[in-house]
């Protein structure tokens, strides 16, 4: 049974949490200090180089790879799914395998993230990865968006910013949604593959109080045998205005079901036992549902500005899959049921003021983080959803603190300096069962134990600085050198079995340049970097899980190039290369890609005619068994027009219907029961064209 002892992490948040109020109260200046703070203020306008500022594009920047998703990109590249939303952030991949309600595999800078394990990502400041999760640690399952509904998106690549936390190592992403809107929509979409969408979203908006919500639908038959796919969601904001403070209450709801499509031999398909979009096993399958509620207090006052967010995210999920289809089990099958149903609360806290001292700024930003996560889960052998042997059967907690300071020195219009800190501490109680692997002296085989009992009580942390120094040497130039420590955590499985008081590190650098030329008619950002990982976790088929590697070494380029040779019309390209690798033996990281690209052309002319050709490239991936995952180039299309109470959307995915393979990898399986083992590679077949209409009325 699930121990609940109190441990001094909470009894030292709280304490955080007290000061952070007195601060947040007394934040007004006086009276005849709100003057000194307007003409501050004033004095910033006009020189243009605060650290942030409300318009998108022309957010300044702390690295060559902290941006906000183009205005551009953002109105004109298809966002009709979740999956579209990560697509158009500069240097971002994502595949999807073994059902649709499952996380994506992200890929960037030369991770494969897996499921969320190097990428941190939050709605509005609330994070949304999920710790030990039974699937893959960081879990990151964004399903639950709904893509109409946002504002924006930031992305910083690299662990430079000390305000974010666990897993962003390899960068970070903050979904924005929208507080406020003109119109109510109702939408209507139809495709191949019986796909059809309903959408229908509402906004009201007078000077004190702003309400949006929408509500979604949607289902499918999928292009694999079986593929079906159903699901829900809804959300809603509510914003109050009072004077320097706002109030926000924002909820999310979604549910899914899906089957999920095996990861199939290749060499199958090529010999034709197998159609390229059928399955081994069609009783795997994947359900999740997700209840986000946050609730956002904000105060800005002349050159303070401060923030308190308290969460709470209850998320279940049941995936079953099976890799390796009758390798382990000859007779009932390596089907798995990963299953883990999680109650996560937890409140952020943020504060920032605004200095003047003679020809310099100095913007002091504080805050505190604190997570509990509740979590039950279970991973058991199952033949068609049926249990037949629980491996773990675990009730645990994972309660985190962290509390971050950072100082940004504008000493001149040529020259900020950003040193910062950050330091975490992480609580790990439970107790459950587990089966326990081990050499047998008496038989020379290997056995287990079955149900081993378990229990725990272990805590780690770590400290993590950031330092960044940027150079202008003319406005429209920005010269960037940052380095900064991160991490992602130990997961619950690592401290109970072999437990330790710190938690593994991430060191990364960079050296770049952002230049805007000709009016910004042409946007260049470029960069050099590298990463360095104490421990890293690779994905292994075999067992479905992610299993703990030695030290690893990244190191590569990005680049990110638009162009406007009209207001109508624009041009756009991101490329990356990168060298990943195993520190000690100089192997190749398993599929961590070597070469991304996406390129398009986008168009939006007044006349209410848009549209974009997106292409996307992913180079070659070197596997296990020194196999490599084949290169591809997916084009898509979206067109559409928009008049004042209407529009019309056609999107084209892969519109040249190219064969490609999204989630690859190379590992044995006994394809048939009682059969022959088969190695090499296997894979999960990318979506051929599928094309799609959206009507939508306004009103």
């Amino acid at each position: 049974m699930l121990r609940t002892q109190k441990t001094n992490l909470t009894k030292v948040f709280s304490g955080i949490v007290f000061a952070f109020f007195l601060v947040f109260i007394l934040a007004a200046p006086a009276s005849g200090q709100e003057e000194e703070a307007d003409e501050d203020a004033d004095a910033i306008a006009e020189d243009e180089i605060l650290p942030e500022v409300v318009v998108v594009e022309d957010r300044a920047m702390t690295s060559a790879s902290d941006s906000e998703v183009r205005r551009k990109d953002f109105e004109n590249l298809p966002r009709q799914n979740p999956s579209d939303l990560v697509r158009i952030i500069p240097g971002v991949h994502v595949s999807q395998h073994t059902g649709g309600a499952k996380a994506y595999q992200y890929f960037l800078r030369g991770f494969d993230a897996e499921h969320g394990q190097d990428l941190a990502a939050y709605l509005d400041g609330i994070p949304l990865n999920e710790p030990s999760q039974v699937h893959g640690h960081g879990y990151l399952d964004l399903h639950f968006l709904i893509p109409e509904t946002l504002s924006s998106i930031q992305i910083i690549k690299g662990p430079y910013d000390p305000e974010h936390g666990n897993f962003a190592t390899a960068g970070a992403i903050n979904f924005i949604p929208r507080r406020t809107g003109e119109k109510s929509e109702v939408s209507l979409s139809g495709g191949m593959y019986n796909t059809v969408r309903a959408l229908g979203t509402f906004a009201v908006d007078s000077k004190t109080y702003m309400l949006v919500g929408a509500l979604e639908g949607d289902r499918t038959d999928g292009y694999t045998d079986p593929g079906d796919a159903k699901a829900f969601r809804a959300n809603t904001g509510q914003t109050l205005m009072m004077g320097n403070w706002s109030l926000n209450l924002m909820s999310h709801h979604y549910g899914q079901d899906s089957a999920a499509t095996d990861v199939v031999p290749e060499k199958w398909v090529d010999d034709g036992i197998i159609d390229r979009y059928e399955s081994l096993d069609d009783s795997d399958k994947v359900t999740s549902n997700r209840h986000i509620v946050g609730l956002t207090v904000d105060r800005e006052n002349g050159p303070s500005e401060a923030r308190i967010q308290g969460y709470y995210d209850y998320k279940r999920s049941t995936i079953w899959s099976n890799y390796t289809f009758y390798l382990f089990h000859p007779e009932l099958g390596d089907q798995q049921e990963m299953r883990d149903s999680r109650n996560v609360g937890g409140c952020n806290l943020r504060y920032r003021h605004l200095l003047k001292w003679g020809g310099a700024l100095f913007q002091t930003s504080a805050g505190a983080q604190w997570r509990l996560d509740d979590v039950d889960q279970v991973l058991a052998n199952t033949a068609e959803r049926e249990r037949f042997n629980v491996i773990n059967d675990l009730q645990f907690t994972e309660n985190a603190i962290g509390v971050w300071l950072r100082e940004d020195l504008i000493l001149t219009k040529w020259l900020t300096i950003i040193p910062g800190v950050r330091w975490d501490a992480i609580s790990y109680s439970g107790s459950g069962t587990q089966d326990d692997r081990y050499f047998n002296v008496y038989t020379n085989t290997a056995d287990t134990r079955q149900d081993v009992e378990r229990d725990w009580d272990e805590t780690a942390q770590i400290v993590s600085p950031k330092a960044s120094l940027i150079l202008t040497p003319v406005k429209p130039w920005n010269i960037f050198v940052n380095y900064g420590e991160g991490f992602f955590s130990n997961t619950t499985l690592q401290m109970a079995n072999d437990p330790k008081s710190s938690i593994p590190k991430v060191r990364g650098g960079e050296v770049g340049t952002r230049l805007k030329l000709f009016g910004n008619r042409l946007n260049i950002a470029a960069s050099a970097w590298y990463a360095n990982k104490e421990e890293d976790l690779v994905f292994d088929p075999q067992t479905g899980l992610s299993l703990l590697k030695e030290k690893t070494e990244r190191k590569g380029l990005d680049s990110e190039l638009r162009i406007y040779p009209a207001r109508w019309l624009y041009l756009m390209t991101d490329a990356s290369w990168v060298d990943a690798r195993f520190a000690e033996s100089g192997d190749r990281i398993p599929n961590g890609p070597i070469t991304l690209m996406t390129n398009g052309i986008g168009w939006r002319h007044e006349s209410g005619v848009r549209g974009m050709i997106r292409g996307r490239y992913m180079g070659e991936r070197e596997l296990d068994q020194d196999d490599w995952a084949p290169p591809f180039y997916v084009t898509d299309l979206v067109a559409g027009y928009d008049a004042e109470h209407w529009g019309l959307e056609a999107a084209v995915d892969n519109v040249l219907n190219t064969e490609w393979e999204d989630a690859v990898f190379s590992y044995e399986t006994r394809p048939e029961k009682n059969g022959d083992t088969h190695s090499g590679i296997h894979w999960t077949p990318g979506t051929p064209i599928f094309a799609r209409l959206t009507a939508t009325a306004r009103f």
